[in-house]
């Protein structure tokens, strides 16, 4: 959450790490991010003057600096693609929030699957929606789903690429369940918070839930946009908990500005491991560090009346400064 202050601006620019140099700045050119520092670094560390050896030019570049501090807008934000930038008054920026209820009929493990997405602006899964109550899938810590992209940074590993990947390969395996919205009839953006509300129950003491959204165009290509994992632990330090029952979830992923465009179609990941960029739970119930053996052990996703599971995104509007919706 970020608060307008006199002291505080906020940008949120497209790119891996150290990367955003790559698109414009605000100011609409490459440049503009060294003026940008500059104009920042002046008017907090580089005092007033009325140094008299100072040109006309110096005195008034940096006084304006120290008499006019809200030059900059509080928070500026870009869509990754996109080449508009934003403004807002805060962080998240005002969006309407929109639930995307879980469906399948045959079951959604892998692509293969008949796993969908439905919007509603309703927290309570909708009458109609039919289908199955649960999904199974069987996570084997020693065969891990893979990290394709994402937040990764600084491994020294060259295999592993941060940033938007295909998902071909994740999407393929039947321990990660796959669900999919019809295409966007026009362009729609979100901003803000991304949470995955499930019920789950699994067979093992401890386990990870992990969630990823990404955006699929209209020839099938699936790039990861976003993700996030909560642990879930059944063990003695786990409020009592028994396996195999069934509990309310929330993964929260990191914030997201991103536009789907018409014709493309939002997806959802849930797994139980994305490795390397998150260690391995080896679903022992015991400390991770410390355990030798792993445990190969089925996860069940819960959908139904009694137990909603669902993606919660938030909405901009065009009132607001999105694309349609």
């Amino acid at each position: 959450r970020f608060a307008q202050t006199p002291s505080k601006r906020l940008i949120l620019a497209p790119g891996g790490h150290c990367q955003h140099e790559t698109g414009p700045a605000p100011d609409g050119t490459i440049e503009g991010w060294q003026q940008l520092y500059t104009d920042w670094f002046r008017r907090w560390l580089q005092p007033a003057t009325d140094d008299k050896n100072a040109t006309a030019n110096t005195k008034a570049t940096v006084n304006n600096a120290h008499d006019n501090p809200d030059i900059t807008p509080a928070v500026s934000y870009r869509l990754p693609g996109q080449p508009t930038w934003h403004t807002a008054s805060n962080w998240p920026p005002p969006a309407l929030h929109e639930y995307w209820h879980l469906q399948t009929e045959r079951g959604a493990n892998s692509v293969r699957g008949d796993g969908r997405l439905i919007r509603s602006t309703n927290a309570q899964r909708p009458a109609a929606l039919g289908g199955r109550n649960d999904n199974d899938w069987t996570a084997d810590p020693a065969q891990p789903v893979p990290s394709l992209g994402g937040p990764v940074c600084c491994t020294s590993t060259p295999a592993i690429v941060a940033g938007a990947q295909h998902q071909a390969a994740v999407e393929a395996r039947d321990d990660v369940l796959v669900f999919t919205s019809d295409p966007f009839a026009e362009d729609v953006d979100y901003a803000g918070d991304v949470s995955a509300e499930l019920f789950v129950s699994s067979e093992a003491a401890d386990f990870d839930v992990v969630v990823r959204l990404t955006d699929v165009d209209p020839a099938g290509n699936s790039v990861n946009v976003q993700e996030g994992a909560q642990r879930v632990s059944l063990a003695p330090a786990g409020a009592g908990r028994k396996p195999g029952q069934i509990i309310a979830v929330k993964v929260a992923a990191r914030q997201i500005a991103h536009r789907f465009e018409r014709g493309h179609r939002l997806r959802l990941h849930v797994a139980a491991s994305s490795f390397p960029r998150l260690a391995r739970n080896l679903q022992t119930g015991g400390p991770n560090r410390h355990n030798t053996q792993v445990i190969s052990a089925v996860h069940r996703l819960h959908f139904s009346d009694a137990h909603p599971s669902r993606l919660r995104l938030y909405r901009l509007p065009p009132a607001l400064g999105g694309a349609g919706g």
